[in-house]
């Protein structure tokens, strides 16, 4: 419930509780890759989620070269399966650099 006094610059606003076990559930963890390495081949990346991520985002790139072909990321059934400590996937970008979202 929120009550607003304009007249008197005065705010008041019920606290609101905050469930922190389910909001760091859903928080992704942040992961850097400085370098993708070669295109279309696996990378095995650790993370700190802290247990098998649902899936990945990519958050920011930097492509090496003036073409601006946007990196994208894939797995294939024969890669190695994603733990509570790392993940495999492959790039189609060869020496970018990304930050991930691991969710």
């Amino acid at each position: 419930m929120e009550r607003w006094w304009i007249g008197r610059l005065f705010a008041r606003t019920r606290a609101v509780e905050v469930d922190w076990h389910t909001l760091a559930t859903v928080m992704p963890d942040l992961v850097e890759v400085p370098d993708t390495g070669v295109a279309d081949e696996v990378q095995t990346i650790r993370h700190g989620l802290g247990r098998v991520p649902k899936g990945i985002v990519i958050v920011n790139m930097s492509v090496p070269d003036a073409s601006g072909v946007p990196v994208h990321w894939y797995r294939e059934y024969s890669d190695p399966a994603w733990t509570s400590k790392q993940i495999s996937v492959r790039f189609t970008v060869a020496g970018a650099s990304v930050l991930l979202g691991v969710f």
